[in-house]
């Protein structure tokens, strides 16, 4: 009886090079993920995703390697290397969508609102000095309804894509238990189909804002250029998980055409489903996308703009905060310890004074 064939065959002979490979190629982006957590100037909750989707595929190519090496793939193997597959790129996805967010948002901004900037809001709860940040030229115009409408649709999109990850997670999760029940089979066919038309129509559209965020006044147009290409990358896999879902076997380790462990199906996913997933991976943790999108630490968390009352308690709050600061510098001038000059909140002047005892 025929069955949905697993994205990627199961691990053979063939498998095992290009696994080795790839466990290294991903464990090598881990070292980067150090460094970006470490580094304050690009340290950013938005690549959450993308981090645990490298720690997990490091693991699924070792795995794989040594599945290939002895040629027997156990049931759950079989799953966990289906759901992997399923929600590593859209788990890229939705990282994309919050970068896109905070790019677009950014140029929204006029100079009276500059303040509700993701980065600017970041280096206010910060508790040390953060380097100086330009400011908007004065009468900058607010674009309140576009950075309404972006934040509205970005919610959507996030929304949509964990709509479209769950029926591939509910597949993965039923595909070795009963694959060979005709009606089982058929319901995880049309779990795939969905999840993965679903995906791509998504994917589709953060590719076409991010092309239309390229001609925004006051968007970083690099930036944009950048996402465009690596939302480019993200839907050569939904295209490629959409083109092989049709495929059926009538066993795992078939290896007739349609099969997935035929060599050519094997060389189509390393190439059209494993790599642009690793080139994006590794081009969100070799460039600092916080500062080239200026999403902060925390992204753009706002649903709608600071009201009166709002700004009334943050103004409160950054006296307080002030305050508390001229004091710890007066401990310290008094101790003699080396302290920041603040030209005013938040511009701080990027040099230190030690203070004579």
């Amino acid at each position: 009886m025929a069955f949905p064939s697993p994205v990627g065959g199961i691990p053979l002979a063939i498998d095992f090079i290009p696994s080795v490979l790839f466990a290294i190629l991903f464990g090598l982006l881990i070292p980067l993920i150090i460094y970006r957590a470490y580094d304050r100037a690009s340290r950013t909750t938005l690549l959450i995703g993308t981090v645990i989707f490298t720690i997990e595929h490091t693991i699924l190519y070792s795995l794989r390697a040594a599945a290939a090496k002895t040629e027997h793939t156990s049931a759950g193997l079989l799953t966990y290397m289906q759901a992997d597959f399923t929600m590593g790129y859209v788990g890229i996805s939705f990282d994309l969508v919050n970068l896109l967010r905070c790019l677009i948002v950014n140029s929204t901004f006029g100079s009276e609102t500059q303040h509700q900037s993701p980065e600017i809001e970041s280096r206010s709860l910060s508790r040390r000095y953060e380097p100086q940040y330009e400011k908007l030229p004065e009468g900058t115009p607010d674009h309140a309804r576009r950075r309404f409408w972006i934040r509205r649709t970005c919610n959507i999109l996030t929304l949509a894509l964990l709509a479209g990850i769950i029926p591939g997670i509910i597949s993965s999760g039923h595909y070795s238990s009963d694959i060979h029940n005709p009606t089982t089979a058929a319901y995880i066919g049309r779990l795939r189909y969905a999840s993965a038309g679903v995906t791509l129509f998504l994917t589709l559209i953060i590719l076409g804002i991010t092309i239309w965020a390229r001609f925004l006044p006051r968007v970083n147009v690099s930036a944009a250029s950048l996402l465009s290409v690596l939302s480019s990358l993200v839907c050569v896999v939904a295209i490629y998980r959409l083109s092989i879902m049709e495929f059926t076997t009538d066993s795992l380790d078939s290896t007739a055409l349609a099969s997935q462990n035929q060599p050519v199906e094997k060389i189509m996913l390393y190439l059209f489903h494993s790599l642009p997933e690793w080139l994006v991976s590794f081009t969100f943790f070799a460039f600092n996308l916080r500062q080239m999108v200026g999403s902060g630490f925390f992204g753009d968390r706002r649903w709608k703009d600071e009201t009166v009352e709002e700004k009334t308690k943050r103004e409160a709050k950054e006296e307080v905060r002030m305050e508390q600061r001229k004091k710890r510098i007066a401990q310290k001038e008094a101790k003699g310890r080396p302290v920041p000059v603040f030209t005013g909140y938040l511009l701080p002047v990027e040099r230190m004074e030690t203070i004579p005892v």
